[in-house]
């Protein structure tokens, strides 16, 4: 049966591996063209590739040689292939880091800022066009931070409520011919240094448990299947930012 996104093309940022190599898969299994970007994993991002019969492209996103290259290598991609332009970009690419206020070291707070919300910006605006013109849409990951900061990651929480401002700004100003909307993830994949903390966290979590890379792979889907849907923030938490935010 055919379904929405028969045909479309679709770049997932940082797709090879974790939540963004799940995103892939499930674009895949909807029919759509996945372009898969990669800063370093080449491996990973040609298994995958192989896996759901999609495609690759690399480069580091906070530089313009870079971005430059990865637009060209997309539209190269989609035109080869013979489909419509770039209907959908998924930023998933992210780093994370905690920090105390005194530990915050400059290079680390433009690395992450670079990584999780100016360039990825900077990368909508050259596919601007191309997603205007195939009415599709941006659809950025963020955290369930943005709404409830956490102490120590600072830095972190503050480019993820970036990236959220400015996708939400682009749903108006692109609008009717673009969407945007956020997808923020709960606990899904631990990070080493919380490896202790899983049953602690998951205690606070309504549905008493963590997340798959799946739940947050169907809800971008949803998202990018949704032509009346724009502005929203999606939170795939388990019920935790609604009962951390009761007062």
């Amino acid at each position: 049966m055919a379904t929405p996104l028969d045909g479309r093309s679709i770049l997932v940022t940082g797709g090879a591996r974790r939540i963004g190599a799940a995103i892939c898969r499930e674009f895949a299994k909807h029919g759509a063209n996945v372009i898969i970007h990669h800063r370093a994993s080449v491996d990973e991002a040609e298994k995958l590739a192989e896996e759901i019969n999609g495609h690759v492209v690399a480069g580091d996103i906070t530089t313009e040689e870079d971005r430059i290259a990865i637009v060209a290598n997309t539209r190269a991609i989609i035109t080869q292939a013979g489909h419509e332009g770039l209907f959908c970009i998924v930023h998933s690419a992210s780093v994370f880091g905690k920090a105390a206020l005194e530990d915050i070291a400059n290079d680390e707070a433009d690395w992450m800022f670079d990584v999780n919300s100016k360039s990825p910006l900077l990368l909508t605006r050259s596919f601007a066009k191309d997603i205007k013109s195939a009415k599709g849409s941006i659809i950025s990951l963020t955290d369930t931070s943005w709404e409830r900061p956490w102490a120590n990651y600072s830095i972190y929480c503050a480019t993820k409520a970036a990236l959220r401002t400015w996708t939400l700004s682009l749903a108006q100003e692109l609008a009717p011919d673009v969407r945007a909307n956020c997808v923020a993830p709960g606990a899904i994949i631990p990070a080493p240094h919380e490896e202790h903390l899983v049953e602690s966290i998951a205690e606070g979590i309504p549905m008493a448990r963590w997340g798959e890379p799946l739940d947050i792979a169907e809800a971008v889907v949803f998202l990018a299947s949704a032509p009346y849907i724009t502005g929203q923030v999606l939170a795939v938490d388990g019920g935790w930012s609604t009962a951390h935010n009761q007062s």
